[in-house]
C-alpha cells in the first residue's frame, strides 16, 4: 500500500482556444494504491483510489471542480475498471 500527492498549475490551452482568453488551472491530486499478488509473488491486480480538487480561473471568476474515482487494473486479463465521479463542478 502506498500514497501519493502532487500539485500542478498550468494555462489550459484547450480552454484558451475555445474562449479566446487565458484560463489557469490549479489542481491538487491525492490518493493511495495497493498491489495484490498471487501466491508466487506475481502482481495480479492494482487498485488506485484517487481524488482531486481543481480550480479554473480567468479575469477574476473561479470555477471549482472535484473528482473521485477508483481504478482497478487486472494484470492477468489486461483490463481496467473505473468507478466514481470523474468530474463534479
Amino acid at each position: 500500500m502506498g500514497t501519493f500527492t502532487f500539485a500542478d498549475s498550468y494555462i489550459d490551452d484547450w480552454a484558451n482556444a475555445a474562449r479566446g482568453f487565458p484560463v489557469t488551472s490549479t489542481a491538487t491530486t491525492y490518493g493511495r494504491f495497493q498491489v495484490f499478488f498471487a501466491h508466487r509473488g506475481r502482481a495480479i491486480r492494482v487498485r488506485v483510489e484517487q481524488g482531486s480538487s481543481e480550480t479554473f480561473s480567468s479575469n477574476g471568476p473561479a470555477l471549482p471542480q472535484t473528482s473521485h474515482q477508483v481504478s482497478t487494473f487486472d494484470e492477468v486479463a489486461g483490463t481496467e475498471t473505473d468507478i466514481g465521479i470523474r468530474i463534479h463542478a
